[in-house]
């Protein structure tokens, strides 16, 4: 058997070569090797600056929603706090240190009668001026004669000069005028009255100066504040201090009036003070004087 003679592939051609450049196009190339790097370099340096000038303005910073506050001269770093000073107790005054007035008195207690012993040494009598009897823990005083004012004071009262004298005393009955208070430096026809009296509706509190030439005013004020003075069937609390020549009347705890007289009698007893028309009937307790 004859061979068939194969029929050869046709050659592939060869690469055509790249022209040669031409001496321009040589040197672009090589000044493009050098610029495109350093053009890039300075892109890229510029893309970074935006994206930091981006961040820094806050565009894409996440909002809190409880920011803090900044900081400015009106919320200072640290808060100051100026403590309150130590209190420092002042000292008591010395004894020696104190003038010689009235509020600087040391009142101490010399005598006292509640009225609950009818030998005390109060008197009892029923005659046609008074009737003064012991009843019902108290002392009461009535009245029967018309336009009289009637000083009472215990057989144990002693001759004192300066005093302060307290009673509780509550009137009886609606009979007026009347006239309810205190009496000290009670020297026979000399005394100190200290009272509240009613006549014709109005009532005053008063202060007055009796000798054997009758009475002379010191001072009188009417009750203006009917809340100083109790009405009805609650005992008031008298108080009368005579001081030298300084009177001063206290009703309920509460200076009312006060008065001075230059030429101030001299020392007696102290007591109680009743008037002055016929029926006034008082009910008093709780006598006491004090001294210096």
């Amino acid at each position: 058997m004859s061979e068939t003679p194969s029929t050869p592939e046709p050659a592939k051609p060869a690469d055509k070569p790249n022209p040669p450049l031409s001496p321009r196009a040589t040197v672009a190339l090589e000044f493009s090797k050098i610029v495109f790097p350093v053009v890039g370099t300075i892109i890229a340096a510029c893309l970074s600056g935006v994206f930091l000038v981006l961040t820094s303005s806050g565009f894409f910073e996440r909002k809190d929603p409880t920011p803090t506050p900044t900081l400015t001269s009106e919320t200072p770093l640290v808060q100051v706090v100026t403590a309150s000073p130590a209190v420092t107790a002042t000292p008591a005054p010395s004894a020696t240190s104190v003038p010689p007035t009235l509020t600087a008195i040391q009142w101490a207690r010399k005598y006292e009668d509640d009225f609950s012993d009818p030998a005390s040494g109060w008197p009892v009598v029923d005659d046609d001026a008074t009737s003064k009897q012991y009843s019902d823990g108290g002392y009461v005083v009535t009245m029967k004669k018309e336009n009289i004012d009637s000083f009472t004071r215990s057989v144990n009262a002693e001759v004192l000069g300066d005093v302060r004298v307290e009673v509780d005393a509550l009137r009886i009955g609606d009979a007026s005028p009347w006239d309810i208070g205190l009496a000290c430096r009670i020297d026979g026809m000399n005394v100190y009255q200290l009272s509240v009296y009613e006549t014709n509706g109005i009532r005053k509190f008063g202060i007055y100066r009796w000798t054997s030439g009758g009475y002379e005013t010191l001072a009188e004020q009417i009750v203006e504040d009917n809340r100083v003075f109790r009405e009805g069937k609650i005992a008031n609390q008298f108080r009368a201090e005579c001081v030298g020549g300084h009177l001063s009347l206290w009703i309920n705890g509460e200076q009312v009036l006060e008065a001075t007289d230059p030429e101030p009698l001299r020392a007696g007893k102290a007591g109680i003070v009743t008037g002055y028309a016929k029926g006034v009937q008082v009910f008093f307790d709780n006598f006491a004087v004090y001294v210096p």
